[in-house]
C-alpha cells in the first residue's frame, strides 16, 4: 500500500485540536492543492472563504448547530459553489449570458466537493486533522448574512482544520460497508430487506436491526437539523429554479410602459420597484403595481418620514442594479428595507424587472413577497381613479 492510498485509509474526522498554530507556508500549499482538483471545464466554479476572523469563527459555530470546536480550529475553509462569477465574467465581455440554473449549481457543487477533498488530501498529508461540517447548509438567511453570500453562491462545504490530539489520533476510525453492497456493477441494483440488514450489520452488534435503525432515523434522517437543512437548500435552489422563468428582450423594458409593451400585459401588472431614503442610512424599497402613484399620506405614516427618491448613483449603490431594472429579489443587504404594496395583490401574476433594464419574471404575489424577502405588505399607493 504506497503512502497516499494508505493516508486515504487512515484518514478519519478529528474534532478536538491542540492549541497549535497551522504554519502560512503548509496553508497556503493546503490551499493551492484545492484548487489543482478536477473541475468542469478548467472554471473553477467555486471560491473558498479563508474565515480568519475569530468573532465569525465563533458565530459559525453557533449558526453550524452549536458545536464549539469550531471556534477552535486553527483554519477554517468554506467552499462555496460559484455560479456568479461567470455569469458576471460574461457580462463583463458583453454577452448575453441565460441566467445560471439549476444544472450550472450542480455541476458547481461537484467542482466545489472535489477541491474540498483536495485540501483534505493534502492537510492528511502534513499530519493536519480535519472534519467536515454538512451544518453549513442549513440556516440560509444567517449563514448569507454571516458571509455575505451573493445570488448564485451557495455555500456547499465548510471544512475545520488542526493538530489532532493524541486521543484523537489513537481513535478507531469508524468502519465502512463491505465493497459488494456499495459498488453496483454497470446498472443500479435495489437492495431488499436481507441486503440491507446484512450491508448495516455491523452496526448492529450490540442491538436488532430495528432498534438501532429507529434512533439513527430519528437521531439524524427525521432530526430538526435535516429539516431545517433541507428547509435552506431550498431556498438557495429557489433563485436558481426561477431562473427559467426569466425573459428577457431585445429593446428597453425600463418604463412600465416599455415592460408593458415587451410583454402585451396591462401596464398596471409591471410591478416597479422604487428606492427612497431611509431616517438614517440605507434606503426602502417598494414594489408595487404599475399604475399605482406614491400616497404621501400613507407613505408618511407607514414609515415615518416623506417619500423622498433616491439618485440613480444612489439606486445602483445600494440595489446593485440601474434604475428600470432593479430587482429586488438580488438585494441583500441589512440597511436595505424591502416592502411589497397592497395595490399589487389585485392580480393573479405580477411582471417585476430581473436586475436588467430589458429583463423581467412573471410571478405570484406570495412568490414576489418571498423571493424578495419584502418584510411585510404596505398601502402607500393611491390607484387611478376610475371613470364612469
Amino acid at each position: 500500500m504506497n503512502e497516499i492510498i494508505e493516508s486515504l485509509y487512515n484518514r478519519k474526522s478529528v474534532r478536538v485540536y491542540e492549541e497549535k498554530a497551522i504554519p502560512n507556508e503548509m496553508k497556503n500549499v493546503i490551499l493551492e492543492a484545492a484548487m489543482q482538483a478536477p473541475t468542469a471545464g478548467c472554471q473553477q466554479l467555486y471560491t473558498i472563504l479563508d474565515i480568519t476572523d475569530q468573532n465569525l469563527k465563533e458565530a459559525l459555530a453557533e449558526s453550524c448547530d452549536h458545536q464549539p470546536f469550531i471556534a477552535k480550529a486553527p483554519m477554517v475553509l468554506v467552499f462555496c459553489a460559484d455560479c456568479k462569477k461567470w455569469y458576471d465574467a460574461y457580462l463583463e465581455a458583453g454577452c448575453k449570458p441565460r441566467k445560471p440554473d439549476v444544472g450550472d449549481l450542480m455541476l458547481a457543487v461537484t467542482d466545489t466537493a472535489i477541491a474540498a477533498q483536495n485540501a483534505v488530501v493534502a492537510a492528511e498529508s502534513f499530519g493536519i486533522g480535519s472534519c467536515y461540517i454538512g451544518d453549513i447548509m442549513e440556516n440560509c438567511e444567517e449563514q448569507r448574512k454571516l458571509l455575505q453570500l451573493p445570488e448564485y453562491v451557495f455555500p456547499a462545504v465548510m471544512i475545520v482544520f488542526g493538530w489532532p490530539t493524541k486521543q484523537q489520533m489513537k481513535r478507531k476510525k469508524p468502519e465502512r460497508c463491505e465493497q459488494k453492497h456499495i459498488v453496483h456493477e454497470n446498472t443500479y441494483r435495489n437492495m431488499e430487506g436481507d441486503e440491507l440488514r446484512e450491508m448495516f450489520a455491523y452496526k448492529c452488534k450490540n442491538s436488532t436491526y430495528e432498534e438501532w435503525c429507529s434512533a439513527f432515523c430519528n437521531r439524524k434522517y427525521n432530526s430538526d437539523f435535516s429539516k431545517e437543512m433541507s428547509k435552506s437548500v431550498k431556498e438557495y435552489l429557489e433563485q436558481f429554479e426561477a431562473a427559467d422563468r426569466v425573459m428577457e428582450f431585445d429593446a428597453s423594458s425600463a418604463t412600465v410602459d416599455l415592460a408593458a409593451e415587451a410583454l402585451h400585459v396591462d401596464g398596471a401588472r409591471i410591478c416597479k420597484t422604487l428606492s427612497f431614503r431611509n431616517k438614517e442610512e440605507g434606503a426602502i424599497v417598494v414594489q408595487m403595481a404599475g399604475d399605482a402613484k406614491v400616497d404621501n399620506h400613507k407613505y408618511k405614516h407607514t414609515f415615518g418620514l416623506k417619500a423622498k427618491f433616491l439618485t440613480p448613483e444612489e439606486v445602483l449603490e445600494f440595489t446593485g442594479h440601474p434604475i428600470g431594472g432593479v430587482c429586488a429579489f438580488a438585494i441583500d443587504r441589512d440597511d436595505v428595507k424591502v416592502y411589497c404594496d397592497e395595490s399589487l395583490r389585485r392580480f393573479d401574476t405580477v411582471f417585476p424587472a430581473c436586475g436588467t433594464a430589458n429583463s423581467a419574471i412573471e410571478v405570484t404575489c406570495d412568490e414576489l413577497f418571498e423571493f424578495s424577502r419584502a418584510l411585510e405588505w404596505v398601502d402607500v399607493t393611491k390607484l387611478p381613479e376610475v371613470s364612469e
